[in-house]
């Protein structure tokens, strides 16, 4: 059973990458397929075996630290 995820949203060098991390099995992944709408950035993904998902980050969002 997965861990806490966490998310970390950096800027790299085709632009904006988006990190989902597993702290507990130590795994991750870069989500680089976004788009930019009046709503706030929307990153998208799949799993083979299983489904996709959307995460939106809006436009008004405060990031933390």
């Amino acid at each position: 059973m997965p861990g806490p995820i966490s998310y970390y949203l950096e800027t790299g060098p085709m632009g904006l990458e988006l990190y989902e991390f597993d702290a507990k099995g130590g795994k991750g992944a870069k989500i680089t397929n976004y788009w930019e709408d009046q709503e706030g950035l929307h990153f998208f993904t799949y799993v083979k075996t299983s489904h996709g998902f959307e995460l939106v980050i809006p436009k008004d969002y405060s990031p933390s630290g």
